[in-house]
């Protein structure tokens, strides 16, 4: 293991002991705050801009675009189920 990532381990560990902090997850909420669009038009920006790190050709960004727009559809389908209030998971066949 590399001795910086172990340093920053042990750094992590130490200020949530000193914060007391007890549970990460407790204050976060499953349900999406925003209109699926939303998700899908901010999905597709940044899995360009992400992509564009690693010279991909102008012709296929849009490829890319719809690969984050696809892997946000999946996630929040797996994640919240068929139906959670959310439009575009909602219109799918019941």
């Amino acid at each position: 293991m590399n001795s910086s990532l172990l340093a920053e381990e042990k750094l992590i560990a130490f200020s949530i002991e000193v914060c007391g902090i007890d549970n990460f997850v407790k204050d976060l909420s499953m349900p999406p705050h925003h209109n699926y669009i939303e998700y899908s038009i901010a999905a597709a920006i940044t899995s360009v801009g992400f992509s564009m790190i690693f010279n991909i050709p102008r012709r296929l960004l849009w490829v890319v675009a719809v690969g984050g727009i696809v892997a946000v559809c999946t996630r929040n389908f797996v994640s919240l189920g068929a139906s959670s209030g959310n439009i575009g998971l909602d219109m799918g066949p019941t």
